[in-house]
């Protein structure tokens, strides 16, 4: 008997090792419907997208909107997922619905353990600082001319009571580059940095300062500077909202400085306009062309600028003011600065178009590339009470800047003493060259260009895919073309205008690729109409609020919705906006 239950035993063990698992201990697949989210299952299909015949009015507010113009996070592709859209709509036919799309949750838990990797490693999405080796531009240094000292005090000197000029200080802080602009008496002046340093063009200053072991600091590489002393990639951190308070400060001392030499550049080529009237000067700074997605992004560039406000008023040309504390807290004084604004990159480089001969209504959309990030928004122009007005339709920020490109282009391969030959801020080399200067085969980064490529293509095609399919489905742009803005210091690199154009965009025309034009205020500018490119957006800055416009947050602007055909005939999105 004890040998016939060891035996059953024996067979109970075998049966259960052997049989299938259980229902309950069963990973749930990616695609398997009972394990998608609620949001997933609930998706509307583009079938549905398509039958909707016509759009409804979209109210807009006078009011002014907050700043927070949120980004359409890319969503990782699962089985279930239709490549062209990224991100779970609203509802289309429920008045409760948002009126921005919901940003997509990761994909669970279950479904991460283990991925099988298929090909060449993807596109990185966060930045890394590239490898650092001898300093190369030293040779570009220059010691501050002794004027440069005047713009540590924010008056040209006495001024007489009950005269003002207004001095509008357009700041466009880029990762690779610096530029400025001013506005006063109905011009547009773009700054040249000639007094600190030999960088050519001369309105480009590289985003980078010295501060050697005594105490002093310097725009650029100092010529007895080690690479410890240089400090860089002062932007990068604000790309994201959240920003430390000691890449605040760090990035504060360069804008002190920058902020100094803008109004000793003023004092210097037009102190007869100024004459004895008191300076009241206000400050816009730009941000990435999604917006300021929350609170705190903007109170990261209201800090940075009013630290370095307070820094740069000191007129010992290598030294900055102190702060009593850190950075720049709320309720301290910022002496003679009566404005200071946080605008959208993409409304400033608007501006010169929107007061141009070449303006026309209706749907629009803008690719600039810039050293740190690709920036693709869809836009409505139009008036609201005489004041130009942009709707939002599908604003996209992404680290696939020219900083990212050569990021790539390091993906995979061994370290090298070589790497340190690479400088971000020269002109992107072409594969071959860099293959060359690297060591590396030419296909290896011909692969990553590739990679890298079709990230770009991809943001690109989305965003317009998620416009026609769901934003704004019927404009005549579809049919005409989208005028399409192809602008940054990138958009010079091959890649990015080969990805642009082969974006499979939809419409009969697809896109109007076109450089925007010069600001019809600009003065003093010697560059060509592709050099304007580079200072549109601090030339746009250099306006007053009103000039630039109003945006319209994305979330503000309502998806399209159907309409009853027989109802009422369809109108164009563009005309349901007050005039």
């Amino acid at each position: 008997m004890a040998d016939l239950r060891s035996e059953l035993k024996r067979l109970k063990n075998l049966l259960t090792k052997s049989g299938p698992p259980s229902t309950v201990d069963r990973m749930p697949m990616p695609g398997n419907q009972s394990s998608r989210r609620p949001s997933e299952a609930a998706r509307v299909p583009q079938s549905a997208q398509r039958t909707i015949e016509a759009p409804i009015p979209t109210a807009l507010s006078r009011a002014n909107p907050p700043w927070e113009i949120k980004a359409l996070p890319r969503k990782e592709k699962s089985a279930q997922s239709p490549s062209q859209l990224q991100t779970t709509p609203p509802k289309l036919f429920s008045k409760q619905a948002p009126p921005h799309p919901i940003p997509a949750k990761p994909i669970t838990t279950a479904a991460r353990i283990a991925p099988i990797v298929h090909g060449p490693i993807g596109v990185e999405k966060t930045f890394r600082p590239l490898p650092k080796g001898q300093l190369t531009r030293q040779k570009l240094f220059k010691s501050p001319e002794p004027w440069v000292a005047l713009g540590g005090k924010t008056q040209l000197g006495h001024f007489a009571s009950g005269r003002f000029v207004d001095i509008v200080i357009g700041l466009d802080f880029g990762t690779s580059y610096t530029k400025a602009a001013v506005g006063f008496m109905d011009k547009i002046f773009p700054i040249t940095w000639g007094g600190v340093s030999k960088c050519a063009p001369n309105y480009l200053l590289p985003s980078e300062y010295t501060a050697m072991e005594v105490g002093d600091v310097f725009i650029g590489q100092h010529v007895d500077a080690s690479q410890s002393n240089v400090h860089g990639d002062l932007k990068l951190p604000f790309i994201s909202p959240a920003v430390s308070t000691a890449s605040i400060a760090g990035a504060s001392i360069f804008l002190a400085l920058t902020l100094r030499y803008i109004r000793s550049w003023v004092y210097k080529h037009h102190a007869e306009k100024i004459g004895t009237a008191r300076i009241r000067w206000q400050l816009n700074i730009g941000a990435p062309s999604n917006g300021l997605e929350t609170k705190r992004h903007e109170a990261a560039y209201i800090t940075l600028a009013s630290t370095a406000w307070i820094r740069s008023q000191s007129n010992n040309l290598t030294r900055v003011a102190d702060c009593k504390s850190t950075v720049w807290q709320k309720g301290q004084v910022l002496e003679d600065l009566s404005d200071l604004q946080v605008r959208p990159e993409f409304v400033a480089q608007m501006a010169g178009y929107m007061q141009s001969p070449k303006r026309q209504k209706g749907l629009h959309a803008l690719v600039d590339v810039g050293g740190g990030t690709l920036d693709v928004v869809t836009f409505i122009v139009h008036k609201v009470e005489d004041e130009d007005t942009f709707p939002f339709l599908v604003p996209e920020v992404h680290p696939l800047g020219t900083h990212g490109l050569l990021q790539n282009r390091l993906v995979g391969l061994p370290a090298s003493d070589k790497f340190t030959t690479i400088d971000e801020l020269q002109p992107i080399p072409e594969p071959h060259e860099f293959s060359k200067n690297i060591g590396v085969e030419l296909h290896q980064v011909a692969t990553r260009d590739r990679i890298f490529g079709d990230e770009v293509r991809s943001v690109i095609r989305t965003v317009f895919e998620v416009t026609k399919n769901r934003r704004y489905r019927l404009a005549d742009a579809w049919t005409l073309g989208v005028r399409t803005f192809f602008t940054g210091g990138g958009s010079r690199v091959e890649l990015y205008r080969q990805a642009t154009l082969s974006a499979k965009v939809p419409g009969a025309k697809g896109l109007q690729l076109m450089p925007l034009p010069p600001h019809p205020k600009l003065d003093g500018f010697e560059g060509d109409e592709s050099d304007y490119q580079r200072i549109s957006v601090a030339c746009g800055l250099a306006q007053d609020s009103f000039t630039l416009g109003r945006v319209v947050p994305a979330k503000e602007v309502e998806d399209d919705q159907p309409t009853h055909a027989m109802q009422r005939e369809r109108l164009d999105r563009d005309d349901l906006y007050a005039r």
